[in-house]
């Protein structure tokens, strides 16, 4: 949350000439209903079971895009295998200190920040990095976010290129 994976992907797409696509933002489209509502009605396994199916029909899409994922997705299931094998995949690393300037700045559209209180945040922040992080190093590409845009997405295209994957 809040590492640049949007902003990021958007720019990126643009710069490869490619869609961009966003796993919740597909997933609110097909459930007519955001991902905070299903997570509050459903529950977790519904929304994680939910995340799965729709991100392997975003895999098996042929057509080579920037797809952008929500910050839990590598971890559940065998998702980051999956990714990886599809796909080339990158992971925006961000600062804790990066993450909670930029959530407490949009908290009034992160109603998790409401709820864990900004005091609480750099914590929980360290925790869920930590958690996670076996899955996001498994990332063919890690990037630094602490750094400005352009150059996020420049070093990107560069390894792309390099790798022969872009001309």
């Amino acid at each position: 949350m809040a590492s640049g994976k949007t902003t990021v992907g958007n720019k990126l797409a643009k710069e490869l000439n490619l869609s961009f696509r966003d796993l919740d933002q597909d997933i609110e489209k097909g459930e007519e209903r955001s991902i905070s509502e299903l997570f509050k009605k459903e529950g977790e396994a519904f929304f994680r079971k939910k995340e799965h199916e729709y991100l392997c029909k975003l895999l098996e899409n042929k057509d080579d895009s920037v797809l952008s994922l929500g910050g839990g997705t590598p971890c559940y299931k065998s998702n980051m295998k999956l990714i990886n094998e599809k796909s080339f995949t990158i992971y925006l690393k961000a600062s804790t200190e990066l993450l909670c300037k930029r959530l407490i700045k949009e908290s009034e559209n992160r109603p998790i920040v409401a709820s864990v209180g900004k005091e609480a945040l750099p914590a929980f922040i360290e925790k869920h990095l930590n958690e996670r992080e076996k899955f996001y190093s498994a990332a063919n590409l890690i990037v630094s976010a602490n750094q400005e845009l352009s150059s996020i997405v420049r070093e990107i295209v560069l390894k792309l290129k390099s790798l022969n994957s872009f001309k």
